[in-house]
């Protein structure tokens, strides 16, 4: 109960200055080795005596077995992470390059959809110009039937007045 207490204690003013430790199982280990020196150092009794000493210089052993460990662990993830992390950045690099390129596409693409635009101005244009013509060139040949078929009545009516004198 006290060793737990003093964990805990041990916990939070180291934790709040060391912030360089972020396995939890690290934070653990760390905070038994400093219980460890504390009482060491704060107490007297068994932690002077030979068997007492020996027992202490096992579990710390321990302790800094699995203190290491956990370093090696977290180490092990950042640098699984870093380079997921590395792979994501040269994904996010790759899909910008692409979305780029489809980018100057989508422009050039623009460019020639707006020429082609104005050349199919320009041909409707045309053809409106040569259905102008066609109409009024209709009208012309109409107008001409007209004349032409007056001019024939003339000259068959002429032609009776010329039979008749």
């Amino acid at each position: 109960m006290i060793i737990e207490a003093r964990i805990k204690c041990f916990n939070n003013y180291f934790y709040k200055r060391d912030k360089t430790i972020k396995n939890t199982e690290a934070k653990e280990i760390t905070s038994y080795i400093y219980i460890l020196f504390f009482l060491k150092f704060h107490k007297g009794g068994t932690m002077n005596q030979e068997k007492g000493v020996r027992d202490w210089a096992i579990v710390l052993k321990k302790l800094e077995e699995k203190l290491e460990e956990a370093h090696k662990k977290a180490g092990n993830l950042t640098g699984k992470f870093e380079l997921e992390l590395a792979n994501m950045r040269s994904m996010l690099d790759d899909k910008i390059q692409e979305a780029k390129i489809l980018k100057e596409q989508l422009s050039e693409f623009q460019g020639k959809k707006d020429d082609l635009k104005q050349k199919e101005e320009k041909f409707l244009n045309e053809l409106q110009q040569i259905r102008d013509e066609k109409i009024k060139l209709d009208s012309d040949l109409e107008e001409k039937n007209k004349e032409v078929i007056e001019l024939k009545k003339k000259i068959k009516m002429m032609r009776r007045d010329l039979q008749k004198s």
